[in-house]
């Protein structure tokens, strides 16, 4: 990816098609749940966010993605064992504790934010979701 302006910069992992399967029928299981404006995430956008770092100008984006890339990517396993909902971005997550192997690459993309200036998370416990709908 290549960006000419400020863009607002997220790190994250795709799903496996079999992850997405089960986030699909989990969708439609919930849907009668939610109210008439909900509309489940497009199936093509489901990932889960390892971390944000705000707006990242052109130049630092460059930087941003050699550090990302050289930081160490640790294969784990996450368990998504609760719903969860988000009143300021109206949002309905899977959410779950954090394998260690998650919870080291969320504090290297703190340690990246730190190193460059960026925003911090302010979350003292890292903890993926899912989402799945927005209301």
């Amino acid at each position: 990816m290549h960006i000419t302006s400020p863009q607002r910069l997220f790190v994250g992992f795709s799903l496996a098609k079999p992850q997405i399967k089960q986030i699909s029928m989990i969708q439609l299981e919930l849907a009668p749940f939610l109210n008439t404006i909900a509309r489940p995430v497009n199936l093509h956008n489901l990932h889960m966010t390892l971390g944000f770092l705000g707006q990242v100008d052109p130049t630092s984006y460059l930087q941003l993605l050699d550090e990302i890339e050289a930081m160490p990517k640790i294969q784990f396993s996450q368990n998504l064992t609760s719903c969860a909902f988000w009143p300021q971005a109206k949002l309905v997550c899977l959410a779950g504790q954090a394998a260690e192997p998650l919870t080291t690459m969320a504090r290297t993309i703190i340690e990246i934010a730190k190193h460059n200036n960026f925003y911090i998370s302010q979350k003292k416990i890292y903890t993926p979701c899912e989402c799945i709908s927005s209301c």
